[in-house]
């Protein structure tokens, strides 16, 4: 379902700690819908491998060169084909919690979100000229 959600252009975020073709074909060609993806410290070159796939072999390496010392450092592979690195801005586990109390009054309740929702009635004729569209 994944691949053809991104096929009609749906966004996926995908992750995972080891997403290898171990897993089957059906993980493989996901990942090749993924154009972009960001790889943060790895152990072993299979695992940068699995993740940022057949780029410049200099991206494995630096993926694999990531020291532990430098949370939210990763390798962010682009849908063009470059790499570049990159740093996040590191959020500790406790300044995450004291925003998450802090903000939670602004948080939508379900009933807020769902209100207006509608569903659309597709029937097999009309999936059927999407997919040879």
């Amino acid at each position: 379902m994944a691949q053809l959600g991104r096929a009609f252009g749906i966004y996926l975020s995908c992750c995972g700690q080891r997403i290898g073709s171990d897993l089957g074909p059906g993980v493989t060609a996901l990942r090749a819908q993924c154009s972009g993806r960001i790889c943060h410290r790895v152990n072993d070159s299979e695992t940068a491998t699995m993740t940022l796939g057949d780029l410049d072999p200099a991206a494995l390496v630096s993926a694999r060169a990531i020291a532990a010392e430098t949370p939210g450092v990763a390798i962010v592979a682009s849908q063009d084909g470059q790499w570049y690195r990159a740093r996040s801005f590191h959020v500790s586990e406790r300044a995450a919690e004291h925003a998450a109390r802090m903000y939670a009054d602004l948080a939508p309740s379900w009933d807020e979100i769902t209100e207006g929702a509608h569903t659309t009635e597709m029937n097999t004729c009309d999936l059927d000229e999407l997919l040879n569209a």
